[in-house]
């Protein structure tokens, strides 16, 4: 007999928290409203694969709706929502942060920097 209280768990929680999801809560959130630790959702989603994959289509259910709607936002013409769409399907493309590299040998501020002064002779 294993030692410790007996678990809250049981099969009605699996609807329950695929429909939890679905709403977009976090584990966090699913803990707190299942009145559980973290650690025992944890252990629950590795114990349980129905109570995991429950917890996987509601929150990938619930991502789609979303993207669906920012997609929808953003062919309407949405700036805002064009621009998050942008920045996260094509980083490469479109970012507020390029990487400029710039040659310092012959450049005017190498001789602001090192005192060097090139008076033309070659000698």
């Amino acid at each position: 007999m294993p030692a410790g209280r007996p678990t809250k768990y049981n099969e009605s929680l699996v609807e329950r928290v695929f429909n939890l999801c679905l709403l977009g809560k976090t584990n966090e959130e699913l803990s707190e409203i299942l009145e559980i630790s973290n650690a025992t959702l944890h252990n629950w989603m590795n114990e349980y694969p129905e109570f995991l994959d429950a917890i996987k289509r509601g929150k990938d259910i619930a991502d789609c709706e979303v993207v669906n709607a920012l997609r929808l936002k953003a062919l309407s013409g949405d700036t805002t929502a064009c621009i998050f769409w942008l920045k996260n399907r094509q980083p490469k493309h479109f970012r507020d942060r390029r990487e400029i590299a710039v040659d310092t040998v012959d450049s005017p501020f190498n001789l602001f920097i090192t005192g060097d002064k090139d008076d033309g002779d070659t000698t």
